[in-house]
């Protein structure tokens, strides 16, 4: 029985999107990952630290050639209190004529979790880029606090949709930047 074609779309369009998400679990390169805790040491203020294995990393390819990568991690005990904030980076890897720099430039970072609001545990970024706009979309899931929750333990799934096209934008599903 042949495909329909709207079948063929999505199917396309969903083998399209595992190609181009990396692995969270693959370590990142040093390079980035001393970026990585360098912007948490910015974010933080005199009594605040990164919490310690707390950064993930997932390497993403565009279909424009361009590689990101995202970086997830949490800063804790701002002003010294019992808190802590979880931020989300892009960055883009350099590449010259000669290939790849090893070097990753920041493109913008972003609040996207606190205590008694919302988490990301488990870094699994699902990509579209608009190449019409070159708007890079990004679907994070995470997890929300609703009444009930413990401040550190939201329960409700949720996904956190973002778009970048020169900075990072929350934004609902299907709506433009």
């Amino acid at each position: 029985m042949p495909l329909t074609v709207p079948f063929r779309r999505a199917a396309a369009a969903l083998a399209f999107a595992l190609c181009l998400a990396g692995s969270a679990n693959a370590a990142p390169p040093p390079q980035l990952e001393a970026q990585v805790a360098r912007l948490a040491a910015l974010l933080g203020d005199s009594y605040s630290k990164s919490v310690p294995g707390s950064a993930q990393v997932q390497a993403v390819s565009l279909p424009d050639g361009r590689k990101l990568a995202v970086a997830v991690f949490t800063i804790e005990a701002y002003g010294g209190g019992n808190n802590h904030r979880q931020y989300l980076a892009v960055f883009q890897e350099e590449i010259d004529e000669s290939g790849p720099r090893d070097h990753f430039t920041l493109l913008d970072v972003m609040l996207v979790g606190a205590k008694g609001w919302q988490a990301i545990h488990e870094l699994k970024v699902e990509v579209e880029l608009d190449e019409q706009s070159g708007t890079v979309r990004f679907a994070i899931p995470a997890l929300v606090n609703v009444p009930g929750d413990a401040l550190n333990f939201p329960s409700k799934k949720t996904m956190i949709h973002l778009a970048f096209g020169g900075r990072l934008l929350e934004v609902q599903p299907g709506a433009a930047p």
